[in-house]
């Protein structure tokens, strides 16, 4: 009998966070480590909890803040809404679209289908499920 290796998944070795020795940049600061990163973050998370119209964001989970927090990896992840998008988007570096394609007019022409159309077809009988006689 042939001896297999056991299966490893792409988090083996991780053991919870990855960690970065030296300077570690995030948002356009400069932090010492990760880890002073993390505990930056953090407290700022800690502040946006204790204001109640942040907690009334739609979404946000029932839960304990410090559950919210262990659960949190602030700015890259938080376990409620993210209050850091806003600076991740100002702090995002170049454009990756042109703004001659961001800035088009919206596509005003009627799209008609018939039957015998590639996209109606590919399914024959829409409601029938495959195998599920």
């Amino acid at each position: 009998m042939k001896h297999e290796a056991p299966r490893q998944s792409a988090f083996d070795g991780l053991q919870g966070e990855i960690r970065q020795d030296g300077p570690v940049e995030c948002l356009g600061m400069t932090f010492e480590s990760d880890e002073a990163r993390r505990a930056y973050f953090l407290e700022r998370l800690r502040e946006k909890l204790a204001d109640p119209a942040f907690r009334a964001t739609e979404g946000f989970p029932l839960g304990a803040d410090e559950d919210i927090l262990r659960l949190s990896d602030p700015p890259y992840y938080t376990a409620c809404p993210n209050p850091f998008v806003s600076e991740f988007l100002n702090n995002s570096g170049e454009r990756k679209v042109p703004a001659a394609l961001v800035n088009r007019e919206p596509f005003t022409s009627d799209v008609s289908e018939g039957k015998n159309d590639p996209v109606y077809n590919l399914h024959t009988y829409h409601t029938k499920a495959r195998g599920a006689y």
